[in-house]
């Protein structure tokens, strides 16, 4: 535990491989967990690109395209399947840990560092903030990372360089999530503070963002996909956050950020220390950055509503730093006078921190169940299996109002570009058009939300009969439809 840069140990590389290996072991407990509704949608149309279907023009959606191709990668690497994809992100979770763990290298000492690292294992695989999944969450945080360290840790003769790489980095993660976006702003904002030639790497900056984008925009053009595009990421997104019920929207954030700084006990202090670090130590920028990207991505799930609980798995990143390299200096501040008080007490804190990560993380009824995602995705999963149990390559499907999981699970097209309902909210065209499609050519099996019925109970009712019934969802085979393969 010191604060000197020296040379990585052998101590540190065991540490590292020990908790890499730990990540690996306990992510395998979520490993047959069901997809839930956003990870069905980004494997469905990862599907059908292979299929050579579009993104937004074939299938609505509002996620940036990196969203898919990840999901693409995935199955390319691991085989078209949820287990594949949850393996390869564990190997992202690895690779962010490692990378988390050489940024806070570079301004800390090796403790800090390990700290750091350890941390991040912690806060990211939080069960209850749907941190064993593969939402975007999680693969935005290796280009944001990465974004971060090209800006703290440059050379001043090759800091355009880094500026540039910053800036690609950066619009990376906005191409995976697109609330990154604030963490673009803040960027900018950072080097107007700490850069000492602020225009010439602010253009460097943006001329790095620039050629990611610009790669983006010529598969969309390519494609000639450009007004759907924009229609889906752009003007969706921004109606997006007014979209919910104005009356939960401030209840929504505030329990999510009580619940984030419950399972994340440090940083809440941390992140206190790391301002007044940020003023007190000019030059060293490490503390500015950091205060400035957690402020910025906090501010995209601000604008968001905080409405889901992975939204706040942006921030392990920072979180972790906030709390190894605050942990570390504590450490450091009182063994100058005490070596044994210091230990004892910088390991009682880490002790506290994992009691709280575990009272968060893990509740009775997860112990209990084994379960590690929400009771409806395992029903979409059961569902989905009884289809599969009597489907052939002619079944049709349609499921209501937002389980697009069990398109992917199943095997079955959708039949029609919107896969869940959220976006026909305010479309009156596109329901209608949808309506119509259903009642005209009724598919063979109906899965349905308790409750959703709608417009289409009198289809139900004349022409469907219930074969199963769960909790949350009823599934209905039309009658007459005789069994496929068995």
């Amino acid at each position: 535990m010191t604060d000197k840069k020296d040379d990585v140990t052998r101590f540190e590389i065991i540490f590292l491989l020990l908790l890499a290996l730990s990540i690996f072991g306990f992510r395998l407990i979520s490993l047959n967990a069901p997809p839930d509704r956003d990870e069905g949608t980004y494997a469905y149309i990862a599907h059908s690109i292979s299929s050579h279907e579009l993104p937004y023009r074939d299938i609505f959606d509002h996620k940036p395209p990196l969203a898919y191709f990840i999901y693409t990668a995935a199955f390319s690497v691991f085989g078209e399947n949820m287990e594949g994809v949850r393996n390869f992100t564990t190997c992202y979770v690895i690779a962010a840990m490692l990378l988390v763990y050489m940024l806070a290298r570079t301004v800390s000492g090796p403790f800090g560092a390990m700290a750091s690292a350890f941390f991040y294992a912690l806060f990211q695989n939080n069960i209850m903030m749907q941190g064993m999944g593969a939402n975007m969450e999680v693969f935005t945080q290796f280009p944001l990372i990465a974004a971060m360290l090209f800006l703290v840790d440059r050379d001043r003769d090759y800091e355009h360089v880094n500026f540039f790489v910053a800036g690609f980095f950066t619009a990376v993660a906005c191409l995976v999530k697109s609330m990154i976006g604030f963490f673009a702003a803040g960027a900018l904002i950072y080097i107007f503070i700490y850069s000492e030639r602020k225009l010439r790497n602010t253009a460097w900056f943006i001329a790095g963002f620039a050629v990611c984008a610009a790669g983006a925009a010529a598969w969309v053009m390519k494609n000639g996909i450009m007004n759907e595009f924009i229609n889906c990421v752009f003007t969706y997104n921004i109606g997006y956050p007014f979209r919910w019920d104005t009356g939960n929207q401030p209840s929504y954030l505030i329990k999510g950020t009580l619940f984030f700084i419950r399972s994340s006990v440090l940083v809440l202090p941390g992140l206190a220390y790391f301002i007044y670090m940020a003023f007190k130590e000019k030059k060293n920028s490490i503390y500015g950055l950091v205060v400035i990207a957690f402020i910025s991505v906090y501010l995209g799930i601000v604008f968001l509503h905080g409405v889901y609980p992975h939204y706040y798995l942006v921030l392990a990143g920072c979180s972790a730093m906030i709390a190894g390299i605050s942990l570390n200096n504590l450490y450091v501040f009182m063994a100058k006078k005490r070596k044994t008080a210091a230990a004892i007490t910088t390991a009682f804190i880490m002790i506290i921190s994992v009691g709280f990560y575990l009272r968060t993380s893990l509740t009775a009824d997860i112990i209990k169940t084994g379960r590690y995602a929400f009771p409806l995705f395992y029903e979409s999963q059961n569902m989905a299996g009884i289809i599969n149990g009597s489907k052939d390559k002619a079944t049709t499907l349609f499921v209501w109002p937002d389980e697009p999981e069990i398109y992917f699970l199943t095997g079955i097209k959708a039949p029609g570009k919107y896969i869940y309902a959220y976006p026909l909210e305010k479309n009156k065209e596109g329901m209608e058009s949808l309506t119509s499609a259903i009642y005209g050519a009724p598919p063979d099996y109906i899965v349905m939300e308790k409750g959703q019925e709608g417009v289409f109970n009198g289809l139900l009712e004349g022409s469907y009969g219930r074969i199963a019934d769960g909790k949350y969802l009823e599934l209905f085979k039309k009658n007459g439809v005789t069994a496929g393969k068995k």
